[in-house]
C-alpha cells in the first residue's frame, strides 16, 4: 500500500498471493472502513483502490473482480456521517441502501447514506468512482439528501461533468497541493449538489452573474 497525506493507492496485487484476500479484509478493518468484503471471484480476487481526501469531500476509485461489500448494522458505530455519490464505470453493480435496491450499469449513478446498512455487489466484477461528502456540508446545499439515498440519480449534464472530473482525479499519480485540494473539494461539492438538485436558495446563488 502506498500512502501520503493526500493520496492512497492500494492493490491486492501488492500482497502475498497465499494470504491476499484475508490480508485485504484485515486492512479494510484497520483503515476503519466499516465493511465486510466477500470474494466471488472463485479464489482469484483483485481489488485496486485509489483514494484522496479533499477537505469536506473524498474521492475514491475501486476496480474489482466479482466481490461484495457489506456494511451491517454492527458496523454503523464506526461509520462517518457522510453521503456517497457513486458512478458505475463497468457493471452491472447492485446497490442496496435505505430500503432501496437497484442494479446500475455503465454511466448510471446512485446516492448512498453511509450511516445506514449498505450492500454493493458486482457479480461480474466492475469499477465504481465515487465522491464522499460530509453530511452537514451536503445538507447545506441539498434539501433532505437522505430522501434521495438508495435511489438512481437523474442523468444529465451535471452528472456527466462530475464523472469526467472523477475520472481525471483518478489518474493523479501524486497528491495535489494543499491549495489545490481546497479548490477541488469546493468544485466537487458544488457538482454533487448540482447533480442531486440544490435548494432553491443555493440554485439562485449559483445562477447569479459574477
Amino acid at each position: 500500500m502506498s500512502t501520503s497525506s493526500h493520496l492512497l493507492r492500494w492493490s491486492t496485487e501488492m500482497l502475498p498471493e497465499r494470504t491476499r484476500f484475508s490480508t485485504f479484509r484485515e486492512e479494510f478493518a484497520r483503515l476503519n472502513l466499516a465493511l465486510d468484503v466477500i470474494d466471488h471471484s472463485g479464489g482469484r480476487p483483485r481489488i485496486d483502490v485509489t483514494y484522496a481526501p479533499l477537505g469536506a469531500v473524498g474521492v475514491c476509485s475501486i476496480v474489482t473482480t466479482p466481490v461484495e461489500f457489506i456494511r451491517h448494522k454492527h458496523h454503523l458505530k464506526d461509520s462517518r456521517d457522510q453521503f456517497g455519490l457513486n458512478v458505475v464505470g463497468t457493471g452491472p453493480v447492485q446497490f442496496a441502501n435505505a430500503d432501496q435496491e437497484h442494479v446500475y450499469d455503465v454511466g448510471s449513478a446512485c446516492l448512498v447514506d453511509r450511516g445506514t446498512p449498505l450492500r454493493v455487489f458486482g457479480p461480474r466484477g466492475g469499477s465504481v468512482r465515487f465522491v464522499t461528502v460530509q453530511a452537514a456540508a451536503l445538507r447545506s446545499l441539498v434539501a433532505q439528501p437522505e430522501d434521495l439515498s438508495g435511489r438512481p440519480v437523474r442523468p444529465g449534464p451535471a452528472l456527466r461533468l462530475l464523472d469526467r472530473y472523477l475520472r481525471s482525479l483518478a489518474s493523479f499519480r501524486e497528491p495535489p497541493s494543499s491549495k489545490l485540494v481546497s479548490v477541488i473539494g469546493a468544485h466537487l461539492l458544488d457538482l454533487v449538489a448540482a447533480t442531486l438538485g440544490p435548494t432553491a436558495e443555493v440554485a439562485n446563488i449559483v445562477a447569479e452573474p459574477v
